[in-house]
């Protein structure tokens, strides 16, 4: 009917491509005509109460469906919700277990539990408002009741056939008896179009080319569906229409003038599709298909808006409707979709679904990924998709942590005097007393505190590390972490770090790192002037230090997480030792063959001795030239050293070392008092002064020493160290007093820090 507008029906059927019944497709929504049929039931049985109980569910349910994870269910309302969903005893169907269930026949899409709050969804309306409205709404209907009429028919239909069904304009003829000779204005043909904004099915007017008493031509348009041809009276629709509008505002202002604000629609406008009448279906366009996934149990949590976000080994159901198809599809669209169905006991896909709609139940793999599926809707004129995708995750595996190393990590071994003596609790372990005044690092570990992400996938995070406690003379800092812990000061920007790989369990995530890896972790350098010790002012109290981390997670297209982490640490205070040193090398009256070996520079002398500094219990050394120029290797260079202190060590000597620093390579030696030599390589400076601290070889590879039962682990250095000047950890050392005699590496172990420590003494 050209001119006039389109006029929009819901339908409250969906295609099965079969030739139908004069009943209903099976499904679980039932349409108004339904819902008056229960409400006219009600109101013989229960009275005008009852009738208005089943309306206000009906309303209810209405809202439910809409808010239905991806929208799966039409918008329309005509659509209305089995009354079994509201009161929850609907059949739940699909297992977890086993291969992929196909949920076939007369059932519901999503299980109650799967389902919005419906109480959420009841407007609270006080007794007195819900009791008049009751009455109002009857005085009304007696006053003005609805028009008489049908607004939709398929009355006199005997067949419909299309022409190029298949094409951007399909002809439609409709075929019986009793159309009239002409073509009434008002009266118009309806066919079943997609709605693509709605992700519905609509019928619309269509026009007509020609009419005649039993010839009936009209011109599909170019969305058009499968479905059922109708006639459509449009003046009855009109007067419904108008009715249901003056109704609605009659109604409102009736309840306003009681005092009850707010909307009072009590009726809607004319949404009647027709009924699946074998006679009246035609074949037309591609079919249609809207596909959904949610978990079986439990709310949904979607990774985005596309992707549903799953734990490893959750069971989840995947739902679709399917429009005008004569098949239906599942397929995997990658390796993760793929894995899921192969674990359900099929290759790639899954055929032979039923074409109305119903769901699979399949369960994520017990390691993270990601995967993407399709339901694919077929019929003659062509194949029609809708993606869904899920994200698995592992779980987190612990909490993140704040440690603080010096060298290895320490902070929880308290220092108590008994006696002029340290005593360290516990005696021993893996961790070390921190000593205050001592440049150190705090490494923030957080891979394991978020969802361990599929191959490819990572997450990304910032982080900052507040630290405030009561020996601060500041109320409290925010720290920024650096790229490297040897540079001088973080970067302006946030540093940002990608997640590692999905580890599923913190066995697995510990042989990673066993296997030479490293964790990205934060590394926040501590300055010396934040690592602060000794009693609380005014008390007897030792003072502590708070760490406490906040890290930003987020995903590309996904959720974000904020963790925490904090500690206490205590610093303890020990005695200032100051380093001299004066360079040397060899480059006259070589051996023959020998190459020279300069004197390493001053900046070379000055970094190595720093290192080496952070390798000792001590607090940041202050550093200093002797003066004079380099010396040559007389073979007394020791001596030499004692003799320019004064000849006889006094107990003053013990405040300060005094060192020759030579080129690379050259060992080292240190016999005292308090004066030794080494070359300039950290490892081998803290190796030395570890002698003059007291401390012996460890009788491996080959050296005479302290037997290595004497050391925890044979002195090996079983936890990770970190070297700050060379922003790394440190793994599968030996103890540093085997330097120069074993393989690489060499690092402090704990056990020799807490010797070291003793020896150090108090300032």
């Amino acid at each position: 009917m050209e001119g006039t507008p389109d006029l929009t029906f819901s339908s409250p059927y969906r295609d099965s491509g079969d030739a139908a019944s004069d009943a209903p497709s099976p499904d679980t929504l039932i349409d108004v005509d339904g819902v008056n049929f229960v409400e006219e039931l009600a109101l013989r049985l229960t009275g005008s109460l009852g009738a208005y109980t089943i309306r206000r569910l009906s309303e209810v349910a209405v809202a439910a469906e809409r808010r239905l994870p991806g929208k799966g269910y039409p918008h329309d309302p005509g659509y209305l919700a089995d009354v079994s969903f509201l009161t929850g005893t609907a059949a739940e169907y699909g297992t977890a277990g086993g291969p992929a269930v196909d949920d076939q026949g007369e059932q519901p899409r999503w299980s109650p539990r799967d389902r919005t709050d419906i109480v959420a969804l009841v407007r609270a309306t006080s007794e007195t408002c819900s009791t008049w409205l009751i009455e109002v709404d009857e005085e009304d209907w007696a006053a003005h009741p609805p028009p008489e009429g049908e607004g939709v028919s398929t009355t006199g239909i005997e067949s419909v056939e299309v022409a190029q069904p298949c094409g951007a304009s399909p002809v439609m003829t409709i075929h019986g008896h009793g159309f009239s000779a002409a073509h009434s204005p008002g009266t118009g043909v309806i066919a079943a179009t997609w709605e693509g904004a709605t992700t519905q099915v609509v019928y619309r007017t269509v026009p007509v080319s020609s009419w005649s008493d039993t010839v009936v031509v009209a011109k599909l348009p170019s969305n058009v569906i499968p479905g059922y041809a109708a006639f459509a009276d449009l003046g009855f629709i009109a007067d419904y229409n108008a009715w249901a509008q003056g109704r609605n505002t009659r109604v409102t202002a009736a309840m306003h003038a009681r005092g009850c604000p707010g909307a009072w629609n009590v009726e809607r406008l004319y949404a009647s599709g027709p009924g699946s009448v074998p006679a009246a279906r035609y074949i037309a366009g591609k079919p249609r298909v809207l596909a959904d996934v949610a978990p079986t149990s439990g709310p949904s949590e979607h990774w985005n808006a596309s992707t549903l976000h799953l734990g490893t080994g959750q069971a989840f159901r995947v739902g679709w409707q399917g429009f005008g198809a004569d098949t239906v599809t599942l397929r995997a669209l990658d390796a993760g979709a793929g894995e899921i169905l192969a674990n359900a006991g099929h290759t790639g896909s899954i055929t032979g679904l039923n074409v109305l709609g119903g769901t699979l139940v399949l369960t994520a793999p017990t390691d993270p990924v990601r995967a993407t599926f399709a339901i694919e809707a077929g019929n003659p004129c062509g194949t029609t998709r809708a993606t869904i995708a899920v994200m698995v995750t592992g779980p987190e595996l612990q909490p993140a942590s704040v440690t603080v190393y010096q060298a290895v990590a320490g902070g929880d071994v308290s220092v108590t005097v008994q006696g002029g003596i340290d005593i360290l609790a516990p005696p021993t372990g893996s961790s070390i007393p921190l000593v205050a005044d001592k440049r150190s690092v705090a490494v923030i570990d957080w891979w394991n505190a978020v969802p361990q992400m599929p191959p490819g996938e990572t997450l990304t995070a910032t982080a900052t590390l507040e630290v405030h406690g009561p020996l601060l003379s500041f109320p409290g800092v925010t720290l920024r972490p650096s790229v490297s812990t040897a540079d001088p000061a973080p970067p302006d920007s946030p540093l940002e770090l990608p997640s590692g790989p999905g580890f599923t369990s913190l066995a697995a995530y510990q042989q990673w790192l066993a296997m030479g890896n490293d964790p990205q972790t934060f590394n926040v350098v501590l300055p010396a002037e934040v690592c602060r010790g000794g009693e609380i002012l005014g008390t007897s109290t030792q003072g502590w230090t708070r760490l406490d981390a906040e890290i930003r997670v987020f995903s590309q297209d996904g959720p974000s997480w904020t963790l925490t982490a904090g500690t206490n640490v205590t610093f303890y205070p020990r005695r200032r030792v100051r380093i001299r040193y004066r360079r040397w090398g060899q480059t006259i009256n070589l051996p023959s063959g020998t190459s020279p070996r300069p004197a390493p520079t001053d900046q070379e002398c000055r970094t190595a001795l720093r290192a080496a500094g952070s390798l000792l219990p001590i607090p940041d050394p202050e550093i200093l030239a002797l003066p004079g120029s380099p010396v040559e290797q007389n073979g007394h260079l020791i001596e030499d050293l004692i003799a320019e202190r004064g000849g006889t060590a006094t107990p003053s000597w013990r405040n300060e070392i005094w060192l020759v620093i030579g080129p690379v390579g050259m060992g080292g030696y240190a016999p005292g008092p308090w004066v030794g030599a080494s070359d300039a390589t950290a490892a081998t400076i803290a190796h030395e002064v570890g002698h003059l601290f007291a401390q012996n070889h460890l009788a491996l590879c080959g050296i005479e020493g302290d037997p290595p039962s004497s050391f925890p682990n044979d002195g090996k250095v079983v936890v990770p160290g970190f070297d700050m000047w060379n922003s790394t950890f440190v793994r599968n050392a030996r103890d540093i007093m085997v330097r120069t005699y074993c393989p690489e590496p060499t690092w402090p172990s704990p056990e020799r820090w807490r010797r070291e420590f003793r020896q150090v003494g108090r300032s």
